[in-house]
């Protein structure tokens, strides 16, 4: 591809993907649906990497949390990652490690400071997995 080329699909994809999350995950009269056919019981996993994203919809099961959700995503999928239990954190997953940098968790866009095995997901609740600089 030409290099020319390369920061407008970068803008294009951007925006595409802002337009579908807005339109998708945006809630209408109280009911989660919109165009990413939601149904009743379902909520949402994107993982921001920085540079990609992937995302996963999938039903909530009782008394599910944020490591069930990416526990299920890596199930049927290619997607691995690493919990570490003694930390409470996600040290990495798909490669991307806390190395400079940190995986953040946001429940319905605020950010979480939980442990992803104590965050709860319910019905219509979008969970973004960001990797983000460290603040420290």
């Amino acid at each position: 591809m030409n290099k020319f080329y390369l920061p407008i699909v970068i803008v294009v994809f951007v925006i595409a993907s802002a337009l579908i999350i807005y339109y998708g995950f945006a809630p209408d009269k109280g009911e989660w649906g919109g165009k990413l056919n939601f149904q009743h019981n379902d909520a949402s996993l994107l993982i921001d990497f920085g540079d990609k994203q992937r995302m996963f919809v999938g039903d909530v099961v009782e008394d599910m949390t944020v490591l069930d959700a990416l526990e299920f995503s890596s199930e049927s999928s290619d997607l691995k990652y690493n919990f570490d239990p003694k930390m409470k954190n996600l040290a990495a997953i798909d490669s991307f490690s806390n190395n400079g940098s940190m995986w953040n968790i946001y429940m319905n866009g605020s950010l979480m400071k939980k442990s992803p095995d104590e965050i709860k997901i319910k019905a219509g609740d979008a969970v973004e997995l960001k990797f983000e600089q460290n603040s420290q």
